[in-house]
Parts: structure tokens; C-alpha cells; sequence
């Protein structure tokens, strides 16, 4: 273990401190930031504290940080002191600390600390990673007849569904522009996960349902019940009904379009399809996702902006929920 990576845990050690020290604590004082996300003592806290140990023990190196912003400089500590906040002030266990390194646009190592969870993960350049001090790796499943396997030995061990999609990966992922984050999406992988309109002759629809159609197969053939779940450019009522009538899958997910229209099942209900907002597969939510920008859909998120009481994003040009319909 190199010097970097054992500053990073040793800053790790610390925040644990300060995060469980005010978790699930009655005077845990919490505030709203501008962008209506809630920050509180426990954020600030851990973040000043890296700070000032940055300050004393790393001369020459910075701190980007969610609370207080980017120092600047070649070298620099990127810090979000608690990822999942909303958790943490509800006294959810499943929050983080999330540590990394960067020597000029390149990320030297980054750690994962949730100590209400007991755990603990980091990776550094050329040195591997780990999970409480055991070694790990991405996935190797590559192939339908891997996914199979695994699916249904989740099934048989009693998992309460089976979700089927494909995963962006980060080994094909585009290079990250200096001072962001690496994003699994935006390769070849990535785009199999979240296909656009931008696509090829078979379009972006539906491109995952002979994933779950096969792993829901092979399930059924052990005699097992578990329901599969089909996502993954299912932007239509008419698709979604395709693909549980043929069987293909017991249950249909529609991130985007949901997006695009919260109301489209009530819509389809009451007789009045023809004004669903349909999603066109653009990808401007992701491309927001991918900035760690607030997540709008384009169909709405400029309309009636003027309204009393509607949450606005922090360039108070977007619109944070969609219009109330009808």
C-alpha cells in the first residue's frame, strides 16, 4: 500500500468518526441547499476535516469538494462527505463517504467508506481493489448462457425478482474530461443500457427483451416462479403488452418514459393515449445524469416556470417536477 492510499483511508477513518458520531441523532441540525437537496452538520463537518488535514499534511495538493467547492491545482482530493445524505438524516444506514485522488486529470485511487453498513472499498492505479481488505473485479459475465446460470441460481436461492438489463461498463467507457467523474455510459456498453433514437437499423426500442425472455425461459424450465423484469427502451403501452403476453417477462420497467410522463398509466386508463408525452430516446436526462446535474426530462422541464410554488434547478431555467395533469 503506497503513501496516497493510506492518507485516503486514514481521511476514510476519520469521517467514519465524524458520520456515525451524528447518525440517527435527535439535534442533527439539517438545511436546504439552493439546488432543494439537504445538507447537514455531518456534511460540512467531514468535509472541513479533510480539508484542514489536506491543508497540514499534503502541501501543494487541494480539495474539490461538494459543500465547498474546487480549490483548483494539478493535484487534488476529490471529496463528497456523505453521498446519499437523504438517507442519512432519515436514519437510513445506506450512506457513503467518497474519497478519490486526482494527479493532473488522472484518478490515482478512490475509496468507499459506509460504516453504518460495516464496509469499506478502494482501488488504486495498478495496485487493484478491494472489499474490506479482500480483492475483487468486475464481472466476467459476458455471455446470455452466464446470465442464465446466475439468474437462476439468484432464483432458486429465493431472490424476489430477477431485473435484466445490460450494465454500462467502465473498461469501454469514453475518457472523462479533466475534473469529471468516469461514466459507464457513454461506450458501447453503455449505450446497450440506455439506446437512443441516435441508434442503428434496429432502433432503440426493446433491444433487452430476448435477455429476459431467455433467462425467464431457462428459470420456468426449473420449475421456479420468480418474475423477470424487462427494461430498457420500452417506451410504448402497445411493446410493454407485447412482451407480458408472448411471456418474455412477468414485469416491464420504463425509467424514460416514466420520466417523461409520470402520468402516462393514468392516462392510458382512462381512455386518453393520444395525450401520453411519448420519450424520444434522446438521452438529454442522462446526458444531465452524467453531469450530476439535477435529472429533468426536455418534454417538460421548460414549461410553466412561472407557476407559484414549482421547485426550479439551481440555473432557475428548469423545472425540477413535471406539470400536474391533467
Amino acid at each position: 500500500m503506497g503513501p496516497d492510499l493510506a492518507f485516503a483511508l486514514s481521511l476514510a477513518d476519520d469521517a467514519d468518526a465524524l458520520t456515525l458520531g451524528r447518525f440517527r441523532a435527535r439535534d442533527l441540525r439539517v438545511e436546504t441547499k439552493p439546488d432543494m437537496t439537504p445538507v447537514s452538520e455531518a456534511d460540512t463537518a467531514v468535509e472541513q476535516a479533510i480539508r484542514a488535514r489536506v491543508a497540514a499534511e499534503r502541501p501543494g495538493e487541494s480539495v474539490f469538494g461538494e459543500e465547498y467547492g474546487d480549490d483548483g491545482g494539478p493535484v487534488r482530493w476529490i471529496v463528497d462527505p456523505i453521498d446519499a445524505t437523504r438517507n442519512y438524516v432519515r436514519g437510513i444506514p445506506v450512506f457513503a463517504t467518497l474519497i478519490a485522488l486526482e494527479r493532473v486529470g488522472e484518478l490515482a485511487l478512490g475509496v468507499v467508506t459506509a460504516p453504518a453498513l460495516r464496509k469499506r472499498w478502494w482501488a488504486e492505479r495498478g495496485g487493484g481493489a478491494f472489499a474490506d481488505g479482500d480483492p475483487i473485479h468486475v464481472s466476467g459475465v459476458r455471455r446470455i448462457e452466464d446470465a442464465v446460470f446466475y439468474a437462476a441460481a439468484f432464483a432458486s436461492a429465493g431472490l424476489s425478482y430477477i431485473s435484466v438489463s445490460k450494465g454500462g461498463k467502465f473498461e469501454d467507457a469514453k475518457q472523462p474530461e479533466v475534473g469529471w467523474a468516469a461514466y459507464p455510459y457513454t461506450g458501447p456498453s453503455g449505450y446497450e443500457c440506455m439506446p437512443t433514437v441516435y441508434s442503428d437499423t434496429r432502433g432503440p426500442f426493446g433491444r433487452n427483451v430476448s435477455l429476459s425472455a431467455a433467462i425467464r425461459r431457462a428459470i420456468r424450465e426449473r420449475g421456479i416462479e420468480t418474475p423477470v423484469v424487462a427494461s430498457g427502451g420500452i417506451g410504448t403501452f402497445a411493446l410493454a403488452e407485447s412482451i407480458l403476453r408472448n411471456g418474455e417477462a412477468d414485469i416491464v420497467a420504463a425509467a424514460r418514459q416514466s420520466l417523461a410522463d409520470p402520468d402516462w398509466f393514468r392516462k392510458i386508463r382512462l381512455g386518453r393515449g393520444e395525450e401520453v408525452r411519448r420519450c424520444e430516446f434522446t438521452n438529454y436526462c442522462e446526458a444531465l445524469d452524467q453531469k450530476h446535474k439535477e435529472v429533468t426530462c426536455k418534454l417538460w422541464d421548460r414549461v410553466g416556470l412561472d407557476e407559484l410554488g414549482v421547485a426550479l434547478d439551481q440555473t432557475r431555467r428548469r423545472r425540477l417536477v413535471a406539470p400536474d395533469w391533467p
